[in-house]
């Protein structure tokens, strides 16, 4: 469920990266095209860790109740 809703930030992220760069007249160099996918890559950057932070805490959470749950059957 992570990985899948991590790409589909990334293809939103793609797209937007796409719609903000395309419209400008004329050929891009490449230093306005790594200009305009730094704030892209840091936003995708930061879904990532949103994502594997909730991830993490389920693990532990659940981690938590399988030992409780060890623990009460003794």
């Amino acid at each position: 469920m992570v990985i899948y809703i991590f790409c589909a930030v990334f293809v939103l992220m793609a797209a937007a990266w796409a719609i903000y760069v395309l419209p400008t007249p004329g050929p891009l160099s490449a230093w306005e095209l790594s200009g305009a996918i730094y704030p892209a890559m840091l936003m995708f950057a930061g879904v990532l860790g949103v994502l594997l932070s909730f991830w993490l805490t389920a693990k532990v959470t659940l981690l938590g109740f399988r030992v409780v749950r060890r623990w009460r059957r003794r």
